[in-house]
């Protein structure tokens, strides 16, 4: 297997001045060994060993300036996510009848020749499964034959398995383990130079809403305790900033162009952006979730919650309604701001709420008023997601019959039953709506 192609020295010499250049290249060659060796930080990270310290996030896009999948993302786009079990053509055609403008595809929720989709061995990465990219590679060109842009998203890297399957609330491995992240560098090295020249693709997410804040047992939406928490966590595997930059380097050495998506932490939380840092490479953006309050968004059929209303959020009682909406997601704009980047190079790249839900339509349409008036692309969550159907507002607010478990026969079901007339018409009407360009970060 070809090992990313950065040597330790490569890395650090090009800071140090050419007078300490050769007393430099004795140092680290004595003292790389003991560099290199891990070491184990009181919350169970690792501090990182120099070469993974030294990387920058800056590529040849970051130099290359504009692009033809940068420039997709100057006007905003509204998509969908597609995180079915299975891939199938006619998804493409239908976004695309529906007036979609790209798709955010989980393509490691599907079937694995070897083990996970792509990966094998989420703890012993050896590189890609050849069958799986072979799949993956004819997934993409059906989304080309329906001229549908895809954003390529991972829930899984090595040593990060997703939560909502494998197991919630646990700490994922790779927030712990070198060894961990230089497969998930390698993995993400090799994925993109199969991909980087297929003509559906208009950007990576690197990860899917990651985690690494668990690794000090904080789960938090609180702005001040993850910037507190990164403090202590930076240098460590913990550290989301230089994870994204050494991915970044590891990709830009075959994939000059390609747009990458970088979740905040804590499951993407706008509030996690308090400790993200923008990178050097211009073909960035930046993703953040909105399922607030997940209390009422993620409600079970039996529960009342009801939309604009009072609701017990944390342990106190609160009147929900757009302006609380737009003060959740207010982190963004401040964070935007305060490091001169414009709207469109901010994603709120999943967003939902289960659509019997007192009040869902509204609360859809509130949610997309506040991300178009702040000129945001987005994706919702979810479409014809055949597995799951609570987030599928061609279906209603009502009930429906249960349904079959073979695939086949569910889908035809579910198709039979699904329409954009009824009461999230307001939500189709966002598709249909032609897209204006983004408003300078200064208007």
């Amino acid at each position: 297997m070809m090992l990313w192609p950065y040597s330790k020295i490569d890395i650090i010499l090009p800071v140090v001045s050419n007078r300490l250049r050769f007393c430099a290249s004795m140092l680290l060659i004595l003292l790389l060994p003991s560099l290199a060796a891990t070491t184990v930080k009181a919350s169970g990270t690792e501090a990182l060993p120099i070469d993974l310290l030294s990387c920058q996030g800056r590529g040849q896009a970051g130099q290359a300036g504009a692009n033809d999948r940068m420039r997709f993302w100057d006007t905003q786009r509204r998509g969908v996510n597609l995180f079915d079990q299975e891939a199938r053509a006619e998804q493409f055609r239908e976004a695309k009848a529906a007036g979609i403008d790209f798709v955010r595809l989980a393509v490691d929720k599907w079937r694995g020749a070897e083990g996970q989709f792509l990966i094998g061995d989420l703890d012993h990465y050896k590189g890609l499964v050849q069958a799986d990219v072979r799949t993956l590679l004819e997934v993409l060109d059906w989304a080309e034959d329906a001229d549908m842009p895809v954003v390529v998203t991972m829930l899984r890297l090595p040593g990060a398995p997703w939560e909502h399957i494998d197991g919630d609330g646990k700490v994922q491995p790779l927030w712990r383990s070198v060894p961990h992240w230089r497969q998930a560098v390698q993995f993400w090295h090799d994925l993109a130079g199969q991909l980087s020249d297929h003509p559906a693709i208009v950007g990576y997410n690197l990860l899917n809403a990651p985690t690494p804040e668990r690794t000090a047992d904080l789960d938090s939406y609180d702005a001040a305790k993850l910037a507190n928490w990164y403090t202590q966590a930076r240098g460590t595997t913990a550290d989301l900033n230089l994870f994204y930059r050494c991915l970044t380097d590891a990709i830009r050495t075959v994939d000059a162009m390609t747009p990458l998506l970088l979740d905040a932490g804590s499951l993407a939380a706008p509030d996690a952006l308090s400790y993200l840092e923008p990178l050097p490479d211009v073909a960035t953006l930046y993703s953040v979730n909105d399922f607030f309050p997940f209390e009422y968004t993620h409600q079970k059929i039996e529960a009342s919650l009801q939309y604009p209303g009072v609701m017990e959020i944390g342990n106190q009682f609160e009147w929900i309604d757009r302006n609380s909406l737009e003060a959740f997601v207010s982190p963004v704009a401040d964070w935007t701001n305060a490091n001169s980047i414009p709207p469109s190079r901010v994603i709120f790249s999943a967003f939902g709420v289960n659509r019997h839900a007192p009040g869902a339509p509204q609360y859809l349409n509130d949610t997309l008023s506040v991300l178009n008036e702040g000129g945001w692309h987005w994706a919702l969550y979810a479409f014809r997601e055949n597995g799951w159907e609570l987030m599928d507002y061609e279906l209603g607010t009502g009930p429906i019959a249960a349904l079959p478990d073979a695939a086949e026969e569910r889908r035809f079901r579910l198709n039979a039953l699904r329409s954009r007339d009824g009461a999230f018409s307001g939500l189709w009407q966002q598709f249909s709506e032609r897209s204006q360009p983004l408003r300078r970060q200064s208007e």
